[in-house]
């Protein structure tokens, strides 16, 4: 697999992850009224900062693509049942990206040495 295709894949879906986020906490900041609403809207934004910086280091090789592991730690915080459709991304995309990282990270580090 190439890896450079692999860096920029993973750096479109992070980025696309932390643009998504970001949309659903500007919806729900729109449309609920509630004070928990606001706190998953608080959530959602620090989720979309977090991978969007993610994604733009990684669209450019740089150094900031671990944040990636703030957002998997994160994601566990969704784990439940009950949750409305739009939670479920913040719950496997992080999962996802977490694992193309490894993969890219892994397969950088094999490249590198040979």
């Amino acid at each position: 697999m190439n890896v450079d295709r692999l860096w920029k894949g993973t750096g479109i879906i992070s980025l696309g992850f932390g643009i998504y986020s970001i949309l659903v906490a500007a919806m729900i900041i729109a449309f609920e009224t509630v004070a928990f609403s606001i706190l998953f809207a608080l959530f959602f934004i620090a989720f979309g900062i977090i991978y969007i910086i993610a994604g733009i280091s990684f669209l450019k090789k740089g150094k900031y693509g671990t944040f990636i592991f703030f957002g998997m730690f994160g994601s566990t915080f969704w784990w439940s049942s009950g949750l409305p459709w739009f939670i479920w991304p913040m719950v496997v995309m992080p999962i996802v990206i977490l694992v193309l990282f490894i993969l890219v990270f892994v397969l950088s580090q094999i490249n590198k040495e040979s």
